[in-house]
């Protein structure tokens, strides 16, 4: 296995982003235009409550998990959605890589302060909920 590495995606990830949302919505059977999508991605940079994250090995893209935080309904104070998570099949070990998003993303919602992560899915995208 090689070495795990995120960062948040900013705007000189635009391209590499891209790539990976493309990938991730072929795989989760989602349409969209390059278009449409690059005006999400543009949109999501000036969004700040909508987070991305890019996931690395050897320094290779792999993969990309996004989340928004929204004021709860259910509980006081805000909580986040798991919107999207998506692992290359060139990863080398799935578990590993996805472990180190998701604790990427733990750390930054325990760091914010929030303390509900909501995912919501369907049989299609049931891996996400593989720690």
């Amino acid at each position: 296995m090689g070495e795990i590495s995120t960062r948040l995606f900013n705007e000189e990830d635009l391209n590499l982003a891209e790539e990976m949302m493309t990938s991730a919505w072929k795989f989760y059977l989602q349409e969209t235009t390059p278009e449409r999508l690059r005006q999400l991605l543009e949109d999501q940079l000036e969004n700040p409550a909508s987070k991305v994250w890019l996931v690395f090995e050897n320094d290779n893209p792999i993969g990309i998990a996004e989340i928004s935080i929204t004021e709860s309904y259910r509980y006081d104070g805000e909580e986040a959605l798991l919107k999207l998570i998506f692992i290359s099949d060139t990863a080398s070990n799935y578990y590993d890589v996805h472990s180190a998003l998701m604790d990427t993303i733990f750390g930054y919602l325990r760091d914010e302060g929030i303390d509900y992560l909501r995912v919501d899915t369907t049989l299609e995208n049931a891996d996400v909920l593989l720690v």
